[in-house]
């Protein structure tokens, strides 16, 4: 049997970072945003527009990775 593990978290994972980022973090997450939503597409689920707003506060640097996760599993639970 294969033991599955956790995905490596990005490097910025568990760490603030919300505040001012370089242009290329800026399109470095937008990439990451673009193919969750690709893949979301592709299994027929929906993205709400709060998830993309969130996305866009992310991107921005306006909130960091964890705090835009809380926000939605707060939001659908």
């Amino acid at each position: 049997m294969t033991k599955r593990h956790r995905p490596m978290p990005a490097p910025h994972e568990g760490k603030s970072i919300a505040g001012p980022i370089t242009e290329q973090e800026k399109r470095r997450r937008m990439r990451a945003i673009h193919g969750a939503d690709a893949i979301n597409a592709i299994e027929g689920a929906p993205i709400s527009d709060y998830a993309k707003q969130l996305s866009a506060r992310w991107a921005d640097g306006e909130i960091t990775h964890g705090e835009m996760v809380e926000a939605l599993i707060k939001r659908h639970t």
